[in-house]
């Protein structure tokens, strides 16, 4: 493909990628989310995106909260998230999957969400959302929010405020639910354009005091990251997973219990026995206004990932899901794929084509193909 380019401007080169050297705070990269993420250990899911350039990208604005919370829906939580093919809704088949509490549940709550807290989605310019193993989740947002933002909530330690007083993780269907749905505490911290989200008060104690140990010094994750910076990607998910294939849980998702028959046999036929650690999965627009999704796999080393890139190759052309037998070139809209190694790490562009560009993340969810190993 041609070099990808944004609102950010032409996608940064090979030799020129995102440091991330400030988080968020002086302009959204994968690499500067994860500087921002205090890296628990174990595994993972987060998700983040370019808010700004997305909206820029897609022609569309946030309203002032002012409109009302229709106009915010209509103006902009919609056309960013709703995950529409169909070219008259939105020129281009590309969205953003904003998680909550970054857009409340019920976003005809924004309103009261920005009485509470201070700001609201359409003050947030870029955010980075993650899910690490239970309890709890952990999200910054950056954007120009007011002066008082957060101001009135009530203290848990230094530097770190909560919605409302309650025990940490415990849910009060009867209190305040407009942050959280099951009226857990939503604990909250500041600095600066950045503002920290988290149902343990730990991770945020832990983001203000600027500890060291993010996911920006995770070696995997990293490489990930600088690979889709460098594909100039407006958003990206990030997973650390066992992507070695189980065959129980692969049989409860294909709906079967034989894990020993179809399934096994299918995956003996890809002929993938090549570990991988973490998975990054973004999307871009080429020079030529094409979206082109990008797949990176952190393999162990650069050997590892130049035997793993030979094996993909042919699964990606030729392969099947283990869950539904259809083809991958049907479910992923696309029958050329651009596979490279930078590294440790192994990329799959491609353009898709009546299909959503977020179908691989469902596959990983399901534990599909190409997403499992033997």
């Amino acid at each position: 493909p041609g070099p990808a380019t944004s609102a950010r401007g032409t996608a940064p080169s090979a030799t020129a990628p995102h440091t991330g050297s400030q988080g968020l705070a002086g302009g959204w990269s994968v690499a500067g989310a994860l500087a921002e993420v205090p890296d628990t250990g174990g595994t993972f899911d987060l998700v983040t995106a370019d808010l700004a350039g997305i909206g820029t990208l897609l022609g569309a604005t946030p309203p002032d909260l002012s409109a009302g919370a229709d106009a915010v829906l209509d103006e902009w939580v919609l056309p960013l998230t709703f995950p529409a093919l169909d070219a008259e809704y939105r020129d281009l088949p590309v969205w953003v999957n904003i998680p909550a509490p970054i857009v409340p549940a019920i976003v005809p709550e924004v309103a009261e969400f920005d009485d509470l807290l201070g700001w609201s989605i359409v003050d947030v310019d870029s955010f980075v959302h993650y899910q690490p193993e239970p309890p709890g989740y952990f999200a910054v947002v950056a954007g120009a929010f007011a002066d008082d933002a957060l101001a009135g909530l009530p203290s848990v330690v230094d530097g770190v405020v909560s919605t409302h007083d309650g025990d940490e993780l415990a849910p009060d269907l009867e209190g305040e639910r407009v942050v959280d749905q099951l009226g857990r505490p939503v604990r909250l911290a500041r600095d600066g354009n950045r503002i920290a989200l988290s149902l343990t008060s730990a991770l945020a104690e832990r983001w203000v005091a600027g500890e060291a140990g993010t996911l920006a010094d995770d070696a995997a994750a990293a490489a990930v990251a600088a690979v889709l910076d460098r594909a100039g990607v407006f958003g990206a998910h990030l997973f650390r997973h066992d992507f070695a294939f189980d065959p129980a849980a692969a049989a409860v998702a294909a709906g079967t219990d034989d894990p020993a028959g179809a399934i096994e046999a299918a995956l003996d036929a890809t002929g993938v026995d090549t570990p991988f650690s973490t998975v990054g999965i973004g999307w871009t627009v080429d020079a030529a206004a094409t979206p082109r999704v990008i797949v990176a796999y952190a393999a162990a080393d650069p050997e590892a990932a130049a035997t793993l890139a030979e094996q993909l190759e042919p699964l990606y052309t030729t392969g099947s899901s283990l869950m539904t037998g259809a083809p991958l070139t049907e479910l992923l809209g696309a029958d050329t794929f651009a596979i490279s190694v930078d590294g440790s790490v192994v990329s799959v562009s491609y353009a898709p084509v009546g299909r959503p560009w977020s179908t691989p993340i469902d596959m990983i969810f399901t534990r599909d193909l190409p997403f499992v190993y033997r």
